[in-house]
């Protein structure tokens, strides 16, 4: 099974456990992401997959967490350590698409900066960056600002916090055995949406994965008309995949299913190969003759 599908199975399990009110915010999510999708094949046009939907959920999520905020605040930076944080082509072509507004010798400057960014990630797994707490290369060092926050993934606006101390005494835990509290709110809204917006790319038989980040924006700003032939269903973003992507994805769904975020261990096993599901067949009959 690959990548991509693994992804869409997880989904569809996810939305059999989900509340009604949950699927029917899922339909909505699918049918807004459907709809721009159809809308047009430019860079700008990939790019408001994900930022319309970010537009029309923020103001909800603040309303939702009005009365319980999360402690995040300006100048925590504390989550932009250490994770390893992924984004869809579509992501990934919002922040180049952003990154584009600056001037040519900026933009040329940072085209390489993320070349030499995305090949050391391509040198961490997940456990070696939270060990080394990795700062994201998109973190301002002198301000602790994050200088995509306008058009950052789904998965940073999702990823909130209800303690800090939580947070620092997590970040001093190799081993990473210290649960940080996370704000539901924000991790169901977002995640919820981006759920349907990779469901809809893969209705559209365009490639739903996700990358690590700075591997997907080298790619959106240095693969010539990136965007464009991702609309058109080529698989320019395989360019994205890092050498640890599958063994970290496998982690992260052991993590969430222990935690029972998840469906039970189906999801997580590779499924038997023709010869392999022959072996078993043999292997039971045998069983069976042999009582």
């Amino acid at each position: 099974m690959s990548s991509g599908a693994k992804l869409i199975a997880l989904i569809e399990a996810t939305l059999r456990a989900a509340t009604p009110e949950a699927r029917d915010f899922f339909a909505r999510e699918h049918e807004a992401a459907r709809k721009l999708l159809r809308a047009g094949q430019s860079a700008a046009a990939v790019a408001d997959v994900t930022l319309r939907a970010a537009d029309r959920l923020e103001p909800l999520v603040a309303d939702l967490t009005r009365a319980h905020p999360p402690a995040c605040g300006a100048g925590c930076s504390r989550c932009c350590h250490g994770l390893k944080i992924e984004a869809s082509a579509v992501e990934a072509v919002a922040i180049a698409e952003f990154l584009s507004g600056l001037t040519p010798d900026e933009l040329a400057a940072t085209r390489e900066q993320m070349r030499e960014e995305a090949e050391y990630a391509r040198t961490l797994d997940a456990g070696a960056r939270w060990r080394e707490q990795v700062p994201c290369a998109f973190l301002e060092d002198a301000t602790g600002e994050c200088v995509i926050y306008d058009v950052r993934p789904l998965t940073c606006r999702a990823h909130t916090s209800m303690s800090v101390e939580r947070c620092e005494a997590a970040a001093l835990d190799p081993e990473r055995r210290t649960p940080i509290d996370k704000h539901l709110v924000p991790a169901s809204v977002f995640g919820m949406a981006k759920a349907a917006i990779t469901m809809a790319c893969a209705e559209a038989q365009l490639d739903p994965r996700s990358f690590e980040l700075t591997n997907a924006v080298s790619v959106a700003l240095n693969e010539p008309r990136a965007a464009e032939r991702w609309r058109a269903g080529e698989r320019v973003f395989d360019a994205a995949v890092t050498p640890s992507d599958e063994a970290d994805a496998e982690l992260s769904l052991r993590d969430l299913s222990r935690a029972g975020l998840l469906p039970a261990a189906s999801l997580l096993k590779r499924p038997l190969d023709r010869t392999e599901r022959n072996a078993a067949k043999r292997e039971r009959r045998g069983r069976r003759q042999g009582s």
